[in-house]
């Protein structure tokens, strides 16, 4: 069997004798008539016309009120939280005098808060329009007058974006997580419409998809019932575009489950969650997967994986079969206009043959799939004819545009002699022996881009009215990594010069990223075929302007260079200098997070794409990998160990030795505070930092904490930053740190020591010098060192604890005058049960071993 095609297949580029001539099918023989009205069909399942989108998840905050619901950077939210607020938000909707089915755009990230505005829409029986703030005010502009949404929902960092495009605007903050209120008396009803999704339409101007509730709830409770095992959905990530129907059961299909979601800010970042190893099931498209696949970043402990909206490549099951331990990975196939999938094929249960790429399955719970020729008659198994679908899960059609319904949604009689409405989808398929359906392309020039449906002659169009511009033509080309890339050639008008970089940068602010080709090849003429039109396989492939090689580039630092190697084996050529942007030299999105993952491993920090807002050149990126958060790990004793873990911040320049031989019933992981000898943090930067090391560790509190002189300031920061994301802790105990009393006293103190170092790193003296060069090694005598004795002097604690913490002075503090007294002001940030204890005759040393027992003996809460 041939590898599938990976980009559209014209119908003239298929043999007339595929499809069968018109009458042919009503005389098929009887046996095969029966197994194409079986195939067609997918499992019955009553009720689906009763089904709302929202309903399973109300029956969930029902039954798992306290269970975690959402897991977000801008708050965690069980499920009864997370109802209620949504509850709370649709009431303040209704109040602004919101109709059924009006929609109402949100144009937010991924994020808990853009959750309760999708809930609270549903539940006041409008219907949610998501916008994606990737793509360009211009475009999203189009989208808005096209669906006629006069209300739109912004983020917070987004309101001003919303403001310039849409009518009126309701921010979206962090308040919102908080409010409450009962459930609304609002009847939804399940053939009301829910969401909308807009699509490329062919004369530029969006499509916008209406599904209603039933569509949608039937494709996700068919996910529940045949595609998910048990606790399968118990920790997903949600990383698929707002915009993109697939985000609809990314969200849905955990929260009607009982699970947690995970919104993950960008798929470069995916591999850095705390979450990364814990993650049950996901969702992307196929090159999404191949790319994590490659670069190491796909989840290792998934249990299901459903990839869908392109072509699959053939190799991609191979793969999943051969270096995973997935039990089931759906290719599931389908356009919006279906509810966001119709057919799923599981490749594992085929043994993960390489020919299951091309191969969509069998029709989903209440839809139904036949196969149709030019003339609209069913084909016989085996013939090749265009995919229509039929069933519950079908759109109501295009808003606002009866023309493109009447054209797309149509009467059609099936197999069985039945009547019924079918969606004509354009692309092509044929019925295996084994009854699923296998996908041969497309019959017209629409294509899926990254998920993303492109039509092709819409982006000519756009790109033929730029200025300057005379004629442009647009194809879908393989790039030789099993993947397609969309190119564009152009005729300038009256034979005037133009510049593929600034007409490639005109049509990125234009159009999402999707849409915007690859590279531009401006032409005098276009080569034309025998009838007079032009000849798209005789275009010449461009290829990226000339530039110096990386070996012979002068000005590159050794950082540079690694980061220059990467781009020529990510992209595939050396044609670029220091100064030229990534995207403009034939990198794309895909690429990009390729990149970023292989420079992470390289260069051991945390690179992600909003790092990166000057611009992806090769002096760019290596600036932001000197800022970004290094991919630090613990020193770990007694890894081996059971229990929960215990964390330990100890400054730098004291090191682990004082901890050498202690054993422990529970693992201990020891950070330092070195991170701030370098970036002159805060202790409230450095414990951000921590914080995110520590979660990947223990996700969860209660947490067990503490810390000795700056590192116990460190300690104090990250419990205060856990309580602040609404995690306990159990047990802090710091050693050797005060509340300084008499700030202006240690400032004092800590220009002094500045002013000694200084001196002896100069080789002259100075009051006080001596005493340094006497009491440090010669590693600590350094201005940085000093640096950080200052950072301590002057640390007050950011915000008020409320936890239990013991506080104890050895020998090294302790003999201090006003030690204990100044230990004491901890009393009036520590809100739960403080003791603060005095011990001069022992060491510092003995006192870090004797709390960490302490704090092992703690028994779980």
């Amino acid at each position: 069997m041939s590898p599938p095609p990976l980009h559209p297949v014209a119908m003239s580029e298929v043999s007339p004798d595929s499809f069968v001539a018109d009458g042919e099918a009503s005389g098929l023989p009887s046996a095969q008539r029966r197994f194409l009205i079986d195939a067609s069909l997918g499992p019955r399942v009553a009720g689906a016309e009763n089904l709302v989108l929202h309903a399973q998840f109300e029956t969930c905050a029902a039954r798992y009120p306290d269970r975690l619901a959402v897991d977000a950077a801008d708050g965690r939210l069980t499920y009864r939280q997370l109802d209620q607020a949504a509850n709370a938000l649709a009431l303040a909707l209704c109040a602004e005098g919101l109709e059924t089915e009006q929609p109402v755009a949100v144009l937010a990230e991924r994020s808990a808060v853009h959750l309760v505005a999708l809930l609270a829409i549903l539940k006041a029986g409008a219907c949610y329009l998501p916008l994606d703030p990737s793509h360009p005010d211009p475009h999203l502009a189009r989208i808005l007058s096209v669906s006629k949404a006069r209300l739109c929902l912004a983020g917070a960092q987004l309101a001003r974006r919303a403001d310039l495009i849409a009518q009126r605007v309701i921010p979206l903050t962090r308040d919102m997580l908080e409010a409450h209120a009962p459930a609304l008396s609002a009847t939804v009803r399940p053939d009301g419409l829910a969401y909308l999704i807009a699509t490329s339409g062919t004369t530029g101007e969006p499509k916008i998809v209406e599904l209603e509730h039933r569509a949608a709830a039937n494709t996700v409770r068919h996910s529940h019932d045949a595609v998910y095992g048990a606790d399968d959905l118990a920790l997903v990530p949600w990383i698929d575009s707002p915009a993109a129907d697939a985000s609809i059961h990314q969200i849905f299909a955990p929260l009607g489950a009982g699970g947690t979601l995970v919104p993950i800010a960008g798929l470069d970042q995916l591999k850095t969650s705390v979450h990364f190893d814990a993650f049950t099931a996901f969702g992307a498209t196929p090159s999404m997967l191949a790319t994590l696949l490659a670069g190491g970043a796909l989840p290792p402990n998934l249990r299901a994986v459903m990839f869908g909206g392109e072509a699959c490549p053939a190799a991609l099951a191979g793969h999943l079969t051969a270096t995973t331990d997935i039990r089931r990975a759906v290719n599931a196939y389908g356009p919006t206009e279906a509810a966001i999938y119709c057919t799923g094929n599981d490749v594992m249960a085929w043994g993960g043959d390489q020919d299951q790429g091309r191969i969509i399955g069998k029709p989903i719970t209440n839809m139904r799939v036949e196969l149709f020729d030019e003339t609209l008659k069913p084909v016989p198994p085996g013939s090749i004819g265009e995919i229509c679908i039929a069933g519950i899960g079908l759109a109501r059609g295009y808003r606002g545009r009866p023309d493109l319904t009447a054209a797309a949604f149509i009467e059609l009689t099936g197999i069985d002699g039945q009547r019924r409405r079918y969606y004509r989808s354009g692309d092509l398929g044929a019925l295996l022996p084994d009854g699923r359906f296998e996908f041969h392309g497309r019959r017209d020039r629409q294509a899926k881009i990254r998920g993303m449906r492109v039509e092709l002659d819409a982006v000519e169009r756009m790109i033929g009215a730029l200025p300057g511009i005379e004629r442009a033509l647009v194809d879908l080309r393989p790039d030789g990594r099993g993947d397609s890339r969309l190119l564009a050639w152009v005729i300038p008008a009256g034979g005037v010069a133009a510049d593929a970089v600034s007409i490639r940068e005109l049509v990125r602010l234009r159009l999402p990223a999707a849409m915007v080709p690859h590279s531009i090849h401006v032409l005098t003429e276009f080569p034309l075929t025998v009838t007079g039109k032009p000849d798209l396989a005789a275009l010449p492939a461009p290829a990226p302007a000339p530039a110096p090689a990386v070996g012979s580039s002068p000005g590159f630092d050794a950082r540079e260079a690694v980061i220059a190697g990467e781009w020529r084996d990510v992209l595939g050529h050396d044609r670029f200098g220091p100064g030229d942007d990534f995207f403009d030299v034939g990198g794309d999105s895909l690429m990009g997070m390729e990149l970023l993952l292989r420079l992470g491993d390289l260069l051991g920090t945390r690179i992600s794409t909003s790092d990166l807002e000057t611009g992806w050149s090769i002096a760019a990126i290596a600036e932001a990998s000197y800022r970004a958060a290094p991919m630090e790990s613990f020193e770990v004793l007694g890894g081996e160990r059971q229990g929960r873990p215990i964390f330990w911040i100890m400054p730098s320049f004291l090191d682990f030795p004082m901890l050498d031989g202690l054993d422990m019933p529970q693992p201990v992981y020891l950070a330092t505070t070195d991170r701030m000898e370098n970036t002159k943090e805060t202790f409230a930067d450095l414990a951000g930092h921590m914080l995110e090391r520590i979660r990947t560790v223990q996700p969860h509190g209660p947490y067990l904490l503490g810390g000795f002189c700056l590192g116990a300031c460190a300690a104090y920061e990250i419990a205060v930053a856990l309580a602040a994301s609404g995690e306990r802790v159990e047990r802090l105990a710091l050693v050797d740190k005060s509340v300084p009393e008499f700030p202006d006293h240690s400032f004092a103190v800590a220009g002094r020591l500045m002013r000694s170092v200084r001196a002896l790193a100069s080789g002259s003296k100075a009051p006080g010098s001596s005493m340094v060069s006497r009491i440090l090694p010669p590693r600590l005598k350094s201005p940085g060192w000093a640096w950080r004795q200052v950072a301590g002097s002057r640390f007050t604690p950011s915000a008020r604890l409320d936890s239990s913490a013991t506080i104890l002075l050895t020998r090294h503090t302790g003999w201090r005058r006003g030690a204990f007294r100044r230990s004491c002001g901890w009393r009036g940030w520590i809100q739960g049960d403080l003791r603060v204890e005095r011990q001069r005759r022992i060491s510092a040393e003995v006192g870090v071993r004797r709390l960490l027992r302490e704090i092992a003996d703690t028994p779980d809460g």
